[in-house]
């Protein structure tokens, strides 16, 4: 495949188009730079603003249970906060400088990296419940599904893939 061979539908500039997530239907992205979170049309031009005032917003993650979107500040350790795209609102859920995101199937738990940790935390009630221990370099992550279920993958800043079981 020869991905030069298609122009890109919209230059957002330098940290400008880092995180996607996609959400009933709708495609939102992530602008460090700016701080904030857009909804894109489906050729990926600007549509509309959703929230600004997230410092270096980098990660985001959609919860198709609550519809709500998660989105994480790595560098300057404001946190990460549940966006609604609905009310257009933010708030924060946690304070620190978080990375990569994704939330479980079922909505109950949000997956970050934090402190070089993949980190669980129950939505409920903020509670962390998992800890994958250090990994050097841990950025971004995903969740496994079918045979891979129970298993959450991250890259690192090395160029290194890691498999963790969740369930140790």
């Amino acid at each position: 495949q020869d991905a030069s061979a298609i122009a890109p539908s919209q230059n957002y500039g330098s940290g400008n188009a880092v995180g996607l997530a996609s959400l009933g239907g709708s495609i939102y992205m992530t602008q460090q730079a700016l701080g904030r979170v857009v909804k894109l049309n489906s050729d990926g031009t600007y549509n509309s603003l959703i929230v600004s005032g997230l410092p270096t917003a980098t990660g985001i993650a959609a919860d198709p249970v609550s519809g709500k979107l998660y989105v994480s500040d790595c560098c300057s350790g404001s946190g990460v906060y549940e966006v609604d795209p609905i009310a257009d609102t933010k708030t924060l859920l946690r304070s620190g400088s978080y990375d990569g995101l994704t939330v479980s199937p079922d909505g109950a738990t949000l997956y970050a990296e934090y402190g070089s940790h993949i980190l669980g935390i129950r939505l409920s009630d903020n509670a962390t419940v998992f800890d994958s221990g250090y990994i050097a370099g841990v950025d971004g992550t995903e969740l496994g599904y079918g045979t891979l279920a129970g298993k959450i993958f991250t890259n690192t800043n090395f160029g290194e893939l890691w498999q963790i079981d969740l369930a140790n």
